[in-house]
C-alpha cells in the first residue's frame, strides 16, 4: 500500500519509476500477495489505491501487463504472467 501511494505521489513516468519496479518485485517474490491482502481485509483500499495510481499515470488495468512487462527482472521473466494476475486481481479488490 505504501509503494502504490509513493507511486501516486511521486511517480512521473511508469516506464522508468521505482516505486513501481519495487511493486512488480514485491508481487514477484510473494505469490500469494492477492490472498494477503483479502485476509488482512484490505483489498477495498489497494483497489482504491490502484485505481488511483493508474489514472495519476493515465493508466488502465488493460496496461497492466505492459507496466510488468517495464519492471520484471529479466530472471523472472517465467513469472511474468502469474505477477498480472497477481496485480490484476488486487487493483480490482478481488
Amino acid at each position: 500500500a505504501l509503494k502504490l501511494e509513493a507511486w501516486r505521489d511521486r511517480g512521473e513516468d511508469a516506464r522508468s519509476d521505482k516505486d513501481a519496479e519495487d511493486i512488480v518485485a514485491v508481487a514477484t517474490e510473494v505469490p500469494d500477495l492477492a490472498e494477503q491482502g483479502s485476509r488482512e481485509g484490505i483489498q477495498g483500499g489497494l483497489r482504491d489505491l490502484w485505481h488511483a495510481a493508474l489514472a495519476e499515470q493515465a493508466l488502465t488495468l488493460d496496461d497492466m501487463a505492459e507496466l510488468v512487462s517495464w519492471h520484471l527482472h529479466p530472471d523472472d521473466a517465467s513469472e511474468e504472467e502469474r505477477v498480472i494476475a497477481s496485480l490484476v486481481r488486487i487493483a480490482r479488490g478481488v
